[in-house]
């Protein structure tokens, strides 16, 4: 989990102490002044607490490369410079990338197939705000919008932050999925390992040649 979530004195998140109930606001370290207890702070603060502000805001030059298109013309904006897109030159505004709102569901088409708790527990390894939703709305079910979202709620303006890490992740895994169709010979016994692999299955020391000669 990113460091944020350990930054002292402990912000106005609302908490206390889980075993005396002692107000932890303002405290310089993570130990409980009223009864001594270690407190945990990655399992304390809930995941839907504003921890850290958004990194990304949507103005930035270039755009960046987090999988966001044009509201005009529909072509990716990744790499869009002077605040305009790359095809059709309009101005690129924030305020149209945005879900309206505070609050919007997670779309399931971002996700690239990625499982609900996978995505919920990237949002919380990154901080990214989020609450879990139960249910659908009536109206929800009607218009059948319901079917095509996640019961996961994020805060409008970490839109950007969301979208940039789940382009992360499935380019790592394509990524990963390419290196595991191709295998290499290990350097140490010369058994072939797929590509993935960091080290050999056979002799279990890493099949970068760098790393073995660090350690």
């Amino acid at each position: 989990m990113r460091p944020e979530i350990l930054q002292l004195p402990i912000p106005d998140w609302g908490l206390n102490c889980p075993r005396c109930k002692y107000p932890l606001i303002g405290l310089p370290s993570h130990r409980c002044p009223e009864c001594g207890l270690e407190l945990a702070m990655e399992r304390l603060v809930p995941p839907w607490t504003r921890v850290r502000e958004p990194e990304l805001t949507g103005a930035e030059d270039p755009f960046p490369n987090c999988g966001v298109q044009c509201a005009h013309c529909g072509h990716e904006l990744a790499g869009a410079t002077g605040g305009r897109c790359g095809n059709c030159e309009a101005p690129i505004r924030a305020d149209e990338l945005r879900p309206p709102g505070e609050w919007f569901r997670l779309r399931s088409e971002w996700l690239g197939g990625m499982p609900e708790a996978q995505i919920a527990a990237l949002l919380r390894e990154e901080l990214i705000p989020f609450v879990m939703r139960v249910g659908r709305t009536t109206e929800e079910i009607v218009m059948g919008a319901a079917f095509a979202e996640t019961p996961i709620l994020i805060p409008s303006d970490y839109y950007f932050d969301m979208r940039a890490l789940i382009r992360d992740v499935q380019r790592d895994v394509a990524r990963r999925r390419e290196l595991a169709q191709h295998e290499r010979p290990c350097p140490h016994c010369g058994e072939e390992n797929p590509g993935s692999f960091d080290h050999c299955w056979n002799c279990e020391k890493p099949l970068n040649e760098n790393e073995s000669g660090a350690a």
